[in-house]
């Protein structure tokens, strides 16, 4: 494990918002934090595997872009993007498309010189000891609704379901 206690006081919360400009941080704020970070983990986005790319272009896209900044401005800062493997056929859904695209901004500023690592990981779940999880996502609804019905869908024989617990992906990407 690569944690240690005393870099608890160095990491400082801060509410943003993807969809807004600067992150939704007034530019005082947004100017602070690019001059004190050391790396960022891009792991937000709007995940919904309905809507079209044009509902989450703003935040999936342009949220991108406004943390490219923050990475660019003083001076270069690691940028770890979290992407989807749902990226590898982005015809899939708007939020693939939305990813795929981000992963192409990404791509375009290491070839600037910015220092980027992408991350594809497959279903993301909950805690693999605390077992917290978003009750809302994807995987949480199916296995809701596989537990309320008392039924699971029969995939196709070959099809595989690859899910690991988050605190197994951000440890990993973390190490990398």
């Amino acid at each position: 494990m690569i944690w240690e206690d005393t870099f608890a006081p160095r990491i400082i919360p801060v509410s943003g918002d993807l969809a807004k400009p600067l992150l939704g941080l007034d530019i005082i704020n947004f100017e602070q934090l690019a001059s004190k970070i050391d790396v960022i983990y891009h792991n937000g986005a709007l995940v919904n595997f309905v809507y079209p790319y044009s509902a989450l272009k703003v935040t999936n896209v342009l949220g991108t872009q406004e943390i490219l900044k923050l990475a660019s401005k003083y001076r270069a800062k690691p940028v770890n993007f979290v992407s989807t493997i749902n990226t590898i056929d982005f015809s899939t859904s708007g939020y693939a498309q939305s990813k795929t695209v981000a992963e192409k901004l990404i791509m375009q500023a290491g070839e600037r010189g910015l220092p980027v690592s992408i991350y594809r990981p497959p279903g993301i779940i909950g805690h693999s000891k605390t077992g917290m999880f978003n009750q809302s996502d994807f995987f949480s609804l199916i296995i809701k609704g596989c537990i309320q019905f008392g039924k699971v869908p029969i995939l196709q024989k070959d099809l595989a379901v690859n899910i690991i617990p988050v605190d197994w992906v951000s440890n990993t990407i973390v190490k990398l």
